[in-house]
């Protein structure tokens, strides 16, 4: 669950750059990423839309044959 977005794209992304902006070491910024990132992924979890009466359905991701 989360998807690119939340794993790896823009929330990490954004918030990284965020946190060395406002001047915090590399160290820190990246604590702050995964403290973010940790809050975020409650509001998208099966847990939260299995409780919403959502069918959830855990795959692999597609792969296109060459």
């Amino acid at each position: 669950m989360g998807g690119d977005c939340l794993n790896v794209g823009c929330v990490p992304s954004k918030t990284l750059l965020a946190a060395v902006r406002g001047g915090l070491t590399f160290a820190l910024a990246m604590q702050r990423v995964r403290a973010v990132r940790a809050r975020i992924a409650r509001h998208d979890s099966v847990e939260r839309y299995t409780q919403a009466g959502v069918d959830v359905f855990l795959g692999r991701e597609f792969q296109q044959c060459a």
